[in-house]
């Protein structure tokens, strides 16, 4: 089942596409979260929160289409996360942080005027288990927070 409110694929679709991906080369996770979303639905109200996740969805959609992203998908943390191809880590970095950037000059227009969100996103290489994969994902999304917010982090396979 999709995610209702972006229909975004579900954390499970995720977990099935890593387990169909480990072998595979060249693959990346991303986990990324929206900086502040709890002051937007306190300021903003439920609404237009949910409008800010629906656009961070939507710029992910086009900036990781398929076949390049295997998966996009918002779990139960309303997290969204991004499964996708590309050459080595480096460019996986470039890649979400262009699309940190993105969201964060792309403000979503309401009546009650422009709304401003940023990302804070952990990236990790598919590699070991879907459950280590899934767990290096958390732990880089968390150092992005702890490091300030607004950017990418990436933690390595040892």
């Amino acid at each position: 089942m999709d995610d209702a409110l972006t229909g975004l694929e579900n954390e499970w679709s995720m977990r099935n596409h890593i387990v169909v991906s480990e072998s595979g080369n060249a693959m990346f996770y991303a986990m990324v979260d929206i900086n502040g979303l709890k002051s937007i639905n306190e300021k903003y109200g439920e609404n237009i929160g949910d409008s800010v996740v629906v656009h961070v969805a939507d710029i992910a959609r086009r900036s990781f289409p398929k076949p390049k992203a295997t998966c996009i998908a918002r779990g139960q943390n309303g997290c969204i996360s991004v499964l996708f191809h590309t050459n080595h880590i480096e460019d996986a970095e470039k890649q979400m942080d262009w699309f940190r950037q993105l969201v964060e000059t792309l403000p979503l227009d309401v009546d009650e005027g422009s709304i401003e969100a940023t990302v804070s996103i952990g990236l990790t290489q598919l590699g070991d288990s879907v459950d280590a994969t899934l767990s290096r994902g958390i732990k880089s999304l968390q150092q992005a927070k702890l490091k300030g917010r607004n950017q990418v982090y990436s933690c390595k396979i040892a």
